[in-house]
């Protein structure tokens, strides 16, 4: 959305009402004190204590003769305390075989907000350009079912659009920045990048509803993405020789693109991943304000080594060595709503005690001490080997619950919304959905889980925050039991009930752990290679010529002391 919005004005009430009460606090003690001095004091102390007295009568009198502004009254901020968006991203794989990533499968969405008491406001799902081992194959085109699933359950679509074919590794030379600057003269599998983009454009805005496309995001970083700006730390190379400068030169490509069409209900979210030593600064990233509606983070407490609060991961800090994220992306984009894109936490082998504790925190602090904060995402996925969803402990999901049940968390009142771009929710109204029962509490006694990347330092472990307990507007339904999660390694890609083209090569991908030595690939429980110490493995399978089968994948990991973990199955058929 353009830069116009009252966050700032926002904060500075919040520091109104919040002096004010300090004030008063103060003054009032220091009343009290004045008598105790006064009737305890020997007679000589009595003129003394007497005119303290009337000095903090008289200031008290002056403080209160002047009402709080009302627009900023302790009132008005209790009941409408800076309104959020919330969503999620929903894996499948949290519940089972059986089920798909949302919003392909609503059953795994419908499971997630039973398990959540209140229902999102945006849906995140993610989409490459491009996938040669899945069917269909070829350029994907603008999800029309898809965002119209999301809308008709009454919340806002997100789409992650990454600009590679997702069958492959990052190291895919085709999908370069500099091939996607310059899609006009590129031609890829028989069409030009900027044909693709044009006519993805111009389904987007045929469907002419509110949507965010967060594209080619953590570009900041050296991971995982042919978009990756960064040089490895352990290579010093740079996926495809991409610069920042590329970055920037692509992205504006695009988004001109989207102009042009007229595809104006499209709202731009620029995702960078937190800011440290390692990554590019954020500055020379950034497209600039015309090109950008939203600015956002992906905030991860994933660190086995370091165990770290949510200021911890957005502050500058030198446990963490993470640079202060939150003040380097607003002095950017002064004015731009921020979004939490992906935020997750990990467990800590302590029947979700400490994960519980940082959930409450983190989403205490969102709405207290990050004025800019207009969006959070949930990603409840175990990525990396880390069990990040909700559902990892009763006691994380209950802390959950019991957070995103805060009023100002909006759940899905915008199937109707017509708004582009879309705006923060800093002032207005939402109006709460139907109540329903209470929740129950739930024993659980989920497993430790093998951590993931680790970071060089250490820090201590900060003491467990009480969970708040805020007002919400609806009460969450009653919780199903948590999924635990059994597993160190996952696969990624492809995604289960995935259809794959007989003959085809696929690439299949996991995460595991950074212990883990090597991972074993299986098909059909047969192994076909066996990949070792990478960040995420990958390896390529040949499909058999032979139409309608089943096939069952499996990765199974080996860590340096000897213990062997197992992924959940992912069957996929070859047609």
């Amino acid at each position: 959305m353009p830069g116009l919005y009252q966050v700032h004005f926002k904060g500075q009430g919040r520091r109104s009402n919040l002096l004010r009460r300090n004030y008063s606090f103060f003054l009032t003690e220091f009343l009290h004190s004045c008598l105790i001095i006064s009737f305890m004091s020997h007679n000589h102390f009595h003129i003394f204590a007497g005119g303290l007295i009337g000095i903090a009568l008289l200031f008290f009198g002056i403080f209160h003769s002047f009402p709080p502004r009302s627009s900023f009254s302790p009132v008005a901020f209790a009941s409408s305390t800076h309104p959020l968006y919330w969503g999620a991203y929903i894996a499948g794989t949290t519940y089972g075989g059986s089920y798909g990533t949302a919003p392909w499968d609503t059953k795994t969405w419908d499971m997630f907000e039973s398990h959540t008491g209140k229902k999102v406001s945006i849906l995140h799902f993610g989409q490459a350009w491009y996938t040669s081992a899945y069917y269909p194959y070829g350029y994907t085109p603008f999800p029309t079912s898809l965002v119209d699933a999301v809308r008709s359950r009454g919340a806002i679509p997100m789409i992650s659009w990454g600009s590679w074919d997702e069958s492959l590794g990052p190291n895919q030379s085709d999908f370069s920045l500099k091939h996607i600057a310059n899609g006009g003269s590129y031609t890829y599998k028989g069409k030009t990048f900027d044909a693709y983009v044009t006519a993805w454009a111009q389904a987007a805005k045929q469907w002419g509803h509110p949507l965010f496309v967060r594209f080619d995001h953590e570009m900041n970083g050296w991971w995982q993405f042919p978009w990756a700006t960064a040089p490895n730390p352990s290579t010093h190379v740079v996926i495809n020789g991409n610069t920042p400068a590329d970055y920037v030169a692509a992205w504006r490509h695009v988004h001109d693109i989207f102009t042009k069409v007229g595809a104006t209900n499209v709202t731009w979210v620029w995702c960078p991943n937190l800011s440290s030593a390692n990554t590019v600064p954020l500055s020379s990233l950034y497209p600039g304000s015309q090109y950008v509606d939203w600015v956002c983070l992906d905030v991860y407490n994933k660190d086995p080594n370091t165990w770290a609060s949510f200021d911890m991961l957005m502050r500058a800090n030198t446990f963490t060595a993470n640079h202060d994220s939150y003040a380097e992306i607003t002095s950017l984009a002064p004015g731009k709503p921020l979004m939490l894109g992906e935020m997750a936490s990990r467990e800590a082998g302590d029947g979700g005690v400490k994960k519980a504790a940082w959930i409450a925190d983190t989403f205490t602090k969102i709405q207290t001490s990050y004025p800019s904060i207009d969006a959070v995402v949930w990603f409840n996925w175990n990525s990396d080997g880390n069990q990040y969803v909700i559902e990892s402990s009763a006691l994380s999901q209950h802390a959950f619950v019991t957070a995103i049940g805060a009023s100002a968390f909006a759940t899905n009142v915008f199937g109707s919304t017509s708004v582009f771009p879309i705006p923060p929710l800093s002032g207005q109204i939402i109006p709460p959905p139907t109540i329903p029962p209470a929740p129950t509490p739930l024993p659980a006694t989920p497993k430790p889980v093998a951590t993931s990347t680790p970071k060089p330092t250490i820090t201590p472990t900060p003491k467990p925050t009480p969970l708040p307990t805020p007002k919400p507007t609806v009460a969450p339904t009653p919780l199903a039991t948590p999924m635990p999660v059994t597993t160190s390694v996952s696969i990624t890609t492809p995604h289960v009930n995935a259809i794959v083209g007989m003959g085809s090569t696929v690439v299949i991908q996991a995460s595991a752990p950074t212990t883990t030595l090597k991972v074993d690939f299986l098909v059909n429980n047969q192994v076909i290679c066996s990949p070792t110490s990478s960040y995420v493995y990958h390896c390529s399978w040949k499909v058999p010529l032979v139409s309608s089968v089943t096939y069952t994948l499996l990765a199974r990991a080996t860590d340096r002391s000897g213990k062997v973990s197992t992924s959940t199955p992912v069957r996929i058929m070859a047609k």
